[in-house]
């Protein structure tokens, strides 16, 4: 599904709270938008339906083998030291379920998230080409799980770098677990920002510099969207939210742009957005 083309350069980042916090408010505006939308509701149903039977599994095998996991870098030990043990497999769980919440269901759900966004576009009133064309359908499906697989192993190789945090004297387990989760929230901020952003012909780099660029705006969504994945039942929607929350940023980012280079008296100028 192809949209216009647009400019690379886009608006720059205001106040950093601000941002933060209109970041932080994505996901919710776009749950709106979804439920406000039909074709978005059926979208996001069958990409929830596919998360939420993941999660479960996910959870499930989370519980069993967290545990052993976490003994091959700490054997489980006895007496006082299980009041320092207990606490750390809990964090170890947290850290290895929203990696895997995010990526699971996102590999699942991969050819889903194009079809989200254009029809998240389509309900802020954004036009395009919605024509059907199978072998451009096949195509993109296939370059969408293509993607999806190189953004993963981007996101594991940035955990297994943040492992060498474990060799840190004292701290090494509490600064891996806050690397972890900031470099969490970065990827699922790129993740998501890319999903619109590519169909615009926004490559990796251009895309790591928007995220770069309103790192405050991309943080923030990036928190709630692991915020969500915490919620029970909430959670099985977080990838069609994400999705359509990135969208509605990405369409923001672009009218900005807009409106900075609109000459005074040119107000129409917009609509093509």
């Amino acid at each position: 599904m192809t949209t216009p083309e647009l400019p690379l350069s886009l608006s720059a980042p205001s106040n950093p709270l601000a941002d933060l916090a209109h970041g932080f408010a994505l996901p919710f505006r776009a749950m709106r938008l979804i439920l406000a939308n039909r074709p978005l509701r059926r979208l996001s149903a069958v990409t929830a339906a596919i998360s939420a039977v993941l999660l479960v599994a996910l959870f499930g095998l989370l519980v069993h083998f967290t545990g052993d996991i976490l003994g091959l870098l700490w054997t489980k030990p006895t007496g006082w030291l299980l009041a320092l043990w207990y606490p750390l497999a809990f964090l170890v769980f947290a850290v290895l379920f929203v990696v895997g919440a995010s990526t699971v269901p996102t590999l699942a759900t991969a050819p889903m998230l194009d079809p989200l966004s254009v029809a998240a576009e389509r309900a802020l009133g954004i036009e395009g080409d919605d024509g059907f064309d199978l072998v451009r359908v096949l195509k993109e499906t296939l370059s969408a799980l293509a993607k999806t697989f190189l953004r993963l192993v981007l996101l594991y190789v940035g955990h297994a770098f943040l492992l060498l945090l474990w060799l840190l004297p004292v701290v090494g387990h509490a600064a891996w677990t806050a690397a972890a989760l900031l470099w969490t929230v970065f990827w699922l901020a790129y993740e998501y920002f890319d999903v619109p952003a590519n169909r615009y012909g926004l490559g990796f780099d251009a895309v790591l510099g928007l995220v770069r660029r309103h790192i405050f705006l991309a943080m923030g969504f990036g928190a709630a969207v692991q915020l969500i994945l915490w919620v029970p039942l909430l959670n099985a929607v977080f990838i069609p939210v994400a999705a359509v929350g990135a969208t509605i940023a990405f369409a923001e980012l672009r009218r900005g742009e807009a409106m900075r280079r609109l000459p005074p008296g040119d107000p129409d100028e917009t609509s093509a957005l």
